[in-house]
């Protein structure tokens, strides 16, 4: 798992956060749902994806197939982003583990 610290000379810092932008506006466009995520220790860290539609109740069917679909197009969105951003592709999904397909 890679590690990096705030000053260390890692070159990748804002392909690191271009490459997070991307992948949240990729996700919206193509499931309406929002990704929240953010960097840490030089990874993105992948929090929670919302639907579109604040008022489904988040133990409904309705939101668990739009939160479902929204897990599969970030593996899509990330798969895109290894290609687009090479030199972070493993900062980008070191903490994907909680959206398993």
């Amino acid at each position: 798992m890679p590690h990096h610290t705030w000053g260390d000379d890692w070159p990748y810092w804002q392909e690191l956060y271009a490459a997070e932008t991307w992948v949240g506006d990729y996700v919206y466009k193509w499931s309406r749902c929002r990704l929240v995520s953010k960097e840490k220790y030089g990874t993105i860290r992948y929090e929670f994806i919302l639907p579109p539609d604040g008022r489904v109740c988040n133990v409904s069917w309705v939101y668990k197939k739009w939160t479902t679909f929204g897990c599969f197009i970030l593996h899509k969105a990330i798969k895109k982003a290894y290609i687009k951003f090479p030199n972070v592709a493993e900062e980008l999904s070191c903490d994907l583990y909680w959206c398993d397909l």
